[in-house]
C-alpha cells in the first residue's frame, strides 16, 4: 500500500464517522414514548401515546481528534504532523458511530397495564486501529526498517430492524416494564481476528506481512483483491425483512418513586443476538507472505509499469467461504435519577454503560430541565473518558397533543468539528392524548 493511500485512508478514519448517544435527555421526556427508549419502565402519562419519526445520530472516539494529529502547511492542506502522534495517538484506538431511526411507536394504556409496540432500524459501527499504523502512515517504512509493526485493523459494522411488543405495569410506586424484539439482520461485517504485522526487512529491505486475519460478512461487503473490495451499504433498507438473518433480543427496566418528587430508574437494553444466514462469507489470510523485489533489468524495454504495492498485494493469500454466523448485540445497561423540584424545575443524573462490538464505554450526565407553559429547555452536561466535559442542549415545543422535540451533544463540536472526539443529535415528534 502506497503511502499516499495510507495517509488519505487514515485521514477518513478519523473523519465524520457517527455509540449510541449518552441518552440523559430520555429522562426529560418521562411519560411520553421517547422515554421508554432508555426504560421500558418509564410510565407513559396518557392512554394514547405515539412517536413519528425519532431519529438518533452519535459518534465518539477515543482516540485523537482531526486536530490532535494533523496541521496545515504554507498552502493550507492539511497533513499528518509527525510530531504530534506520540502524544496524541494511543497504541490501540476507537471510532465508534450509531443511527437508529424509530420509524412508529406506540403505547395504548388498558387498566393497569399499558402495551408497547413500534419499529425501529438501528445501526451502529466501530473501527478499531493501531497506533503504529498512523505512525507508518506518517512516516513511510523507512522509519522502522528491521522492526516489526502491528497494522491490524478491524471494523465491525451491524445494521437491523426490530419489531417489539411489550408491556409496562405500575403498582403502587413501583413500575416495571418488558419489550420483546424480532430482529431482521440487513448487514455485518465482524472481524474475530485482525492481526497484521508488517516488517522491512534490514538486509535487502523486503517487505513482509505476517497475517492471522479473519472476517465474516452479510449483505455488505464483497472481497474480490485485496485492491478490490466492494462495500455495498445502505443507510435504510428493509432488505431480509422477515425473511433471513433473524435474531431476539429484549429490554427490561424498573422505576420506583420516592414521595411524589423523586423517581429511581434502572434497565438492560439490547440484550440478544443475531443469526446471520443470508450469503455469510468468510474471509480469512493466515501466513507469511513476502516481496523480496523485483529485478529492474527484467523489464527494461517494456512498457509494462512497475507496481511495488500491487506486487505485494499479489502475494497475500485470501481465502473465502460461505459460513453462517451468529452475533451479539451492543447492549447498554443504565442507572439514573429524576427529581421534580417543582412544576418548573427538575434535575436528572444517568449513568450508562455500553458494551459495544466487545469494548466496554462508561458515561455519566447530569442534566436541568426549565418547563414553561408551551416550551421546555434542558442544559445536559457529560463526563466519558474521551470527552471529560461534553454539554448538550434540549428544547421541546409542545402545541397541545403534539410535541417536537430536538436534542443536540456536545453542542461545542460545531464550532470546533476538528477537535472534537464526540457528538450527537436526536429529533422527533409525538402525540399523546
Amino acid at each position: 500500500m502506497s503511502r499516499q493511500i495510507a495517509v488519505i485512508w487514515t485521514l477518513f478514519m478519523f473523519s465524520g464517522l457517527s455509540s449510541a448517544a449518552q441518552g440523559a435527555s430520555f429522562l426529560f421526556m418521562k411519560g411520553s414514548i421517547p422515554g421508554t427508549f432508555i426504560n421500558p419502565g418509564l410510565v407513559l402519562d396518557k392512554t394514547v401515546n405515539i412517536s413519528v419519526a425519532g431519529l438518533s445520530a452519535s459518534f465518539t472516539t477515543n482516540g485523537p481528534s482531526i486536530n490532535d494529529v494533523t496541521s496545515k502547511n504554507s498552502s493550507g492542506d492539511r497533513y499528518i504532523d509527525v510530531k504530534k502522534i506520540p502524544d496524541n495517538v494511543y497504541p490501540k484506538n476507537d471510532i465508534t458511530a450509531a443511527l437508529d431511526i424509530h420509524t412508529l411507536d406506540i403505547g395504548i394504556k388498558t387498566g393497569l397495564v399499558t402495551w408497547l409496540t413500534g419499529h425501529a432500524y438501528r445501526s451502529s459501527a466501530n473501527i478499531n486501529y493501531p497506533g503504529s499504523l498512523v505512525e507508518l502512515a506518517a512516516k513511510g517504512n523507512a522509519a522502522f526498517v528491521g522492526q516489526k509493526v502491528s497494522i491490524g485493523t478491524s471494523v465491525d459494522v451491524s445494521a437491523y430492524n426490530e419489531i417489539y411488543l411489550g408491556a409496562q405495569v405500575k403498582a403502587s410506586a413501583f413500575s416495571i416494564g418488558l419489550r420483546g424484539k424480532i430482529l431482521y439482520g440487513a448487514a455485518n461485517i465482524l472481524t474475530e481476528k485482525s492481526s497484521v504485522i508488517f516488517q522491512t526487512k534490514a538486509d535487502y529491505y523486503q517487505l513482509e506481512l505476517e497475517n492471522d486475519y479473519l472476517l465474516r460478512s452479510s449483505g455488505l461487503l464483497r472481497y474480490h483483491s485485496l485492491d478490490s473490495i466492494t462495500l455495498d451499504y445502505k443507510p435504510v433498507t428493509f432488505e431480509n425483512l422477515f425473511f433471513n438473518n433473524r435474531g431476539f433480543a429484549f429490554d427490561v427496566g424498573a422505576t420506583y418513586t420516592i414521595g411524589d418528587k423523586l423517581m429511581i430508574s434502572a434497565s438492560a437494553l439490547d440484550i440478544g443476538y443475531i443469526n446471520w444466514d443470508f450469503f455469510p462469507r468468510k474471509y480469512s489470510s493466515k501466513g507469511v507472505f513476502s516481496f523480496e523485489g523485483i529485478d529492474i533489468l527484467d523489464f527494461l524495454g517494456d512498457s509494462i509499469s512497475i507496481s511495488v504495492s500491487d506486487s505485494l498485494l499479489n502475494s497475500v493469500k485470501v481465502t473465502s467461504s460461505l459460513e453462517n454466523y451468529k452475533t451479539s448485540l451492543s447492549n447498554r445497561f443504565t442507572f439514573g435519577c429524576a427529581y421534580d423540584m417543582n412544576d418548573h424545575w427538575s434535575f436528572n443524573a444517568l449513568f450508562l454503560t455500553n458494551k459495544n462490538f466487545g469494548y466496554r464505554y462508561n458515561q455519566f450526565s447530569v442534566s436541568l430541565l426549565r418547563k414553561f407553559s408551551f416550551f421546555h429547555t434542558g442544559l445536559i452536561c457529560t463526563f466519558a473518558k474521551n470527552n471529560l466535559f461534553a454539554f448538550g442542549l434540549y428544547g421541546k415545543i409542545n402545541a397541545g397533543p403534539f410535541s417536537a422535540y430536538l436534542n443536540a451533544e456536545n453542542v461545542l463540536a460545531v464550532f470546533r468539528p476538528l477537535d472534537s472526539k464526540s457528538g450527537g443529535l436526536r429529533i422527533g415528534t409525538t402525540l399523546q392524548f
